[in-house]
């Protein structure tokens, strides 16, 4: 993000210095207004960059399937098991 025409990281809030090393990407664009980027220290492998993707990663393992997700043979089975607990 960008304070006062200072980018800072979006991860920890602190300004990235001129020639630290960091990651831009694209944010989607909002009505009207100019693209803006999402910037993160990206200096070693331990650094927000690495843990803001670690935590993307959490967030979409850790994320319940969408009936989408399920093939039709899983469909079968959860109807097929959905039929047992009502004559049950």
């Amino acid at each position: 993000m960008e304070n006062n025409g200072k980018i800072s990281c979006d991860f920890c809030n602190l300004e990235i210095k001129r020639y630290d090393g960091h990651v831009r990407l694209p944010r989607p664009q909002i009505a009207g207004n100019t693209q803006a980027f999402a910037h993160f220290h990206r200096r070693d492998n331990s650094d927000c960059w690495q843990k803001a993707v670690a935590r993307a990663k959490a967030r979409k393992e850790a994320a319940k399937p969408t009936p989408s997700d399920f093939s039709e043979y899983e469909k079968w089975l959860a109807n097929r098991d959905a039929k047992r607990s009502l004559t049950t």
